[in-house]
């Protein structure tokens, strides 16, 4: 289990960051890639695999459990390469654009117009002026302060609004989108539990005005 947890934490901090309601989108390319290239360099030494093992567990049962972490390792990468193509999540590329409001990506960020008005609605009507002054002067100043630290989106382009007025008006907007269902998810379970097979003959306003109790009573219980 040692063994194995070690290997997992870049998955399961995955996980986690994608699980989150915190404003990550313009991260997940970047989490998605570094995770890519963990399972593509995962393959493990025996002596590696050994230093987890009891010692007193057979040769052939250790290079059986080997194998087996091998293929389970093989067959997630797999899944992740294919799903970070257009056929198999078909948000790749706004993940991929939303980047650009990152401006510790810009550096790294394969800049095309056309693609990323494509990808983030809205960015049409955005004056090339902006784009101009963002990449080659607010982008790298605010790195340089930054002084390697993340910088805050929300504080960087607050502070924006007066220069770039129609970036910072995209950015905020794209900045806070949700990468997950969790929301959606936990909304449906909660209207089965409410709409249970005793309450059959609720009506659609009932039902909605149920759960929208349930939530406010659930905010007010953690003030």
């Amino acid at each position: 289990m040692d063994f194995i947890s070690e290997k997992c934490k870049v998955f399961v901090h995955a996980t986690d960051l994608f699980q989150s309601q915190s404003t990550v989108a313009v991260k997940a390319w970047s989490k998605l890639e570094s995770l890519q290239y963990s399972f593509r360099s995962c393959g493990v030494s025996m002596r590696e695999a050994s230093k987890h093992f009891p010692e007193d567990l057979p040769s052939k049962d250790k290079l059986a459990l080997q194998d087996r972490y091998c293929q389970a390792v093989s067959s997630v990468s797999e899944k992740v390469d294919k799903y970070m193509t257009p056929d198999g999540q078909p948000a790749v590329e706004f993940l991929q654009q939303i980047q650009f409001f990152d401006p510790t990506r810009l550096v790294t960020f394969d800049f095309n117009k056309d693609r990323l008005q494509s990808a983030l609605l809205g960015l049409s009507a955005v004056p090339e002026s902006e784009f101009h002054w963002y990449r080659e002067t607010a982008g790298p100043q605010a790195v340089k302060v930054s002084e390697g630290l993340p910088v805050d989106l929300t504080i960087f382009w607050n502070s924006k609004a007066d220069e770039l007025p129609q970036l910072s008006k995209c950015a905020r907007k794209y900045i806070y989108a949700l990468v997950n269902s969790a929301d959606a998810e936990r909304s449906f379970s909660l209207y089965n539990l409410v709409f249970s097979d005793r309450r059959r003959s609720l009506s659609g306003d009932n039902l909605k005005g149920l759960v929208f109790m349930f939530y406010n009573n659930f905010i007010d219980s953690l003030l």
